[in-house]
């Protein structure tokens, strides 16, 4: 079904609109295994499933889309023959949140204020913050970047009508955009490093950048 095709190994068992009109999808992973928190081998094992947990993800159709889910648990041979519940890459945990609509939350934080895009995207301010402050200064997975044509930096205002302000870095290749960081402070020396960060290879596929604050 195209309708999570940027969520990897998951199928859709069912799919309701509730009494607010949101899609509420009730997802399996199909993924096999995990790594065992303890010994960090490869196991196969089941065990079981969790409870079962929600996340927003992207709108469909200007409709609220959360996805349920119990994730399967594995057991290792290891000592103590410990249970790990398996983790799955789109999302992180506790957030509330997958990985694609925290992209969205901080695309849209660009020129904005966290209140202001918790109004807009309809879920509390705590939310919003507690999504900048997990990408501050976040480690960046450069292997998954093939290109960046353009880069842009723009800023994030943490208060409305408040001086404190973040940086943020996204780049665009091909029509998409995607965040790669969330600075810690705009001084250009915090620029600088993160800029001087990107492998050699990536920063020669550069064409174009916006520096898009004062």
């Amino acid at each position: 079904m195209g309708l999570l095709s940027d969520l990897p190994n998951i199928q859709i068992q069912d799919a309701f609109e509730d009494r607010s009109g949101n899609y509420i999808l009730t997802v399996i992973s199909t993924e096999k295994g995990t790594h065992c928190h303890k010994c960090g081998k490869r196991i196969d094992k089941l065990n079981g499933h969790g409870e079962f947990i929600e996340w927003r993800h992207l709108d469909i159709l200007g409709k609220q889309v959360y996805l349920r889910i119990r994730l399967p648990r594995y057991q290792c041979d290891c000592d103590g023959q410990p249970t790990t519940t398996q983790h799955v890459r789109w999302f992180t945990r506790r957030s509330g949140f997958t990985k694609a609509f925290e992209q969205r939350i901080l695309l849209s934080c660009i020129n904005s204020t966290i209140a202001d895009v918790a109004i807009k995207e309809k879920v509390s301010y705590e939310l919003v913050s507690g999504v900048v402050d997990r990408n501050i200064e976040k480690s960046v997975n450069w292997e998954s970047i093939k290109k960046l044509d353009v880069l842009g930096i723009d800023e994030i205002s943490l208060k409305k009508g408040n001086q404190d302000f973040v940086a943020i870095v996204t780049g665009r290749s091909d029509d998409k955009i995607q965040v790669l960081g969330v600075l810690k402070d705009r001084t250009k020396h915090t620029v600088k490093q993160f800029l001087l960060s990107i492998p050699k290879q990536l920063r020669i596929s550069v064409r174009y950048v916006f520096f898009r604050y004062i």
